[in-house]
């Protein structure tokens, strides 16, 4: 009970909203205010000015252009998700069957379904030309989860229902190539390449 409580008094202080409030914008917006959201002192600290409002930058992939575009960088490192890192051993393994059944949430063998993704079919990350077809499996199975939201309604007071609506946000972008959800993976499996060490960039 005192858990629940608590979750509840962090949502609402934290709130989360896929394009206004997400975790891109908080970065820049936790960046904004030590300079006292001042375009020039950003400028000047920073290399540039970057705002989520009204513009693309809560998208991840177009933020990070931003900050390439408009802050001093050296240099960047890219690390790769859980997923995207078994699928690189499945790769390396050749282990094409085993990939194959990591596409969807059905047969994945280091996914399982919680409540915090709701429902899914496909994985669309490590996909590029496939996505949009994925994307609208994707939409459809968010579509049967709205309709299941709203029979439920009365006993779950729209918590199926908002997590369908979220669901259909998510897969959106995913029929025009772009990809936001990755998946929550609560229960992890060990896997060889777990504890690799990522290079640092020269």
């Amino acid at each position: 009970k005192d858990f629940e409580s608590y979750k509840k008094n962090l949502q609402t202080k934290y709130p989360f909203q896929l394009i206004f409030q997400n975790c891109t914008t908080e970065i820049f917006s936790f960046l904004n205010q030590i300079v006292e959201n001042d375009p020039e002192k950003s400028k000047n600290f920073y290399g540039g000015y970057i705002s989520t409002k009204n513009n693309l930058n809560f998208i991840p992939f177009v933020a990070y252009n931003s900050v390439k575009n408009k802050y001093y960088t050296r240099y960047s490192i890219y690390f790769p998700s859980y997923r995207i890192r078994y699928l690189n051993d499945l790769a390396q393994k050749k282990d094409w069957k085993k990939i194959f059944m990591e596409s969807n949430t059905l047969t994945s063998e280091i996914y399982e379904f919680n409540e915090e993704d709701g429902w899914f079919l496909f994985f669309t990350d490590d996909t590029f030309f496939l996505r949009p077809f994925f994307g609208v499996v994707n939409l459809g199975v968010s579509v049967a989860e709205l309709g299941y939201g709203v029979l439920k309604f009365p006993l779950d007071k729209g918590k199926k229902l908002q997590t369908g609506a979220m669901n259909f946000i998510f897969s959106f972008p995913e029929i025009f190539f772009m990809n936001v959800r990755k998946g929550n993976f609560l229960w992890r499996v060990p896997y060889s390449q777990e504890k690799q060490v990522i290079p640092q960039a020269k």
